[in-house]
């Protein structure tokens, strides 16, 4: 199932015991956000603007609470609540730098932030989205809230200089 909206697609996978009306209500539901929010949710962080004197707490080089290779291996994702800890019922934002192999910051043509709980099969309740670009590959993103507390997957998409990539981060909210 697929929802097309300006150059955004939206792409609903069948996970095993869910139902195809359940996921043509979700990926309804997922169309009209991104319709209210113009397309907000996956945005162009060339166009956020913003510089590294941006940044929170003036130091992009702490960054990397957790690090990843992305999926191809071209690229090194690096993410990390902006206040240091993932806490539960709080709106909060994420600091996320992209760069390759050998550290060099990318400036990504599109970058999306999402997150969800796979045993429990949601996602976040709200829609994080990219909201200033930091320089030197780093970008912030606004509107993360994990409501309950347990094993969450944030993916970070993007498109690079080699095309579409993803990273994919497994962690552990306390309670």
């Amino acid at each position: 199932m697929e929802c097309v909206w300006g150059q955004v697609h939206v792409v609903a996978r069948v996970w095993p015991g869910r139902s195809a009306l359940m996921l043509r209500w979700l990926l309804a539901l997922a169309c009209l956000a991104l319709i209210e929010a113009g397309c907000e949710g996956v945005s162009d962080p060339a166009s956020g603007g913003g510089s590294s004197r941006d940044e929170p707490n003036g130091n992009v080089e702490s960054l990397s609470q957790w690090e990843s290779l992305s999926e191809s291996g071209r690229y090194r994702v690096a993410l990390r609540p902006e206040e240091g800890a993932a806490r539960i019922g709080r709106l909060h934002a994420w600091i996320v730098r992209i760069s390759s192999q050998e550290g060099k910051p990318v400036r990504p043509s599109r970058l999306a932030f999402n997150g969800g709980m796979p045993q429990h099969g949601h996602g976040f309740q709200t829609a994080p989205r990219v909201t200033r670009a930091l320089g030197d590959g780093a970008f912030r993103v606004d509107g993360v809230r994990f409501h309950m507390s347990g094993e969450w997957t944030l993916r970070v998409e993007f498109v690079g200089a080699f095309g579409p990539d993803v990273a994919v981060f497994e962690i552990t909210v306390e309670p």
